[in-house]
């Protein structure tokens, strides 16, 4: 479909009624043109209507020449504050943004997976919530040198390790061979998962997980 560059407005709706998870691609700031103080009228009037209406206008938007239109929202954007080049004068007006949208056979309808929505009450709701806080790591576990990423707590190890023995091999080596051995618990080396939870927290853990359990009994269901 050939056509000249041109933003076409094809009506208006409510701000509500625009999921923003159907924008697809980056925005597009629509401003007027350097020299067109009509255009720049035009423009912050359009911005300032949308705005109060809490509309946004629904559009025809071909960037290039003989481009495929696309469709799409011009949005608000109000005020902008911009200086300048030749002065110290500030400037205020609105703008516009372009947002692209997909046409109606772009969508693909996704079936719920559960046909029944489950509403829990209050007390569900609390220890589901007591549950997540004791999940929650203290402010000391998350500093660098205690985290439990494996990649962090390698590095710091080896950096100690090397401090401490120069001239030792370094940590990964001795870990395989540790491995290798099997050496007892003797062994000055000692080798922990890193991504197990910490020990210190499942004391607390135990008693809101059993909690959970009383309120919200697990049920085995049968296949279908």
């Amino acid at each position: 479909m050939k056509s000249p560059p041109m933003l076409t407005i094809l009506g208006y709706a409510g701000n509500l009624d625009v999921p923003l998870s159907y924008c697809i691609g980056a925005p597009y700031l629509i401003t007027e043109c350097k020299f067109s103080n009509r255009a720049q009228i035009a423009i912050s009037a359009l911005s300032q209507a949308l705005h109060k209406e809490d509309n946004v206008a629904i559009c025809r938007f071909v960037k290039y020449k003989d481009s495929d239109p696309v469709v799409g929202v011009l949005c608000p954007l109000l005020p902008i504050e911009t200086y300048q080049a030749s002065s110290d004068i500030v400037s205020t007006y609105n703008q516009l943004f372009f947002i692209q949208m997909p046409f109606v056979g772009e969508l693909s309808k996704i079936r719920s997976i559960h046909s029944e929505k489950y509403n829990e009450n209050a007390k569900e709701s609390k220890v589901v919530d007591d549950l997540i806080s004791s999940l929650l790591q203290s402010e000391k576990q998350l500093y660098p040198e205690n985290s439990l990423n494996p990649c962090i707590q390698i590095i710091h190890e080896t950096l100690k390790h090397r401090i401490i023995s120069p001239h030792h091999p370094l940590i990964d080596t001795c870990l395989k061979h540790f491995r290798s051995c099997q050496c007892t618990e003797s062994s000055n080396l000692s080798i922990t998962d890193s991504l197990i939870t910490p020990r210190s927290m499942l004391p607390r853990v135990v008693e809101y997980l059993n909690a959970y359990y009383r309120v919200c009994p697990l049920k085995q269901t049968k296949k279908k």
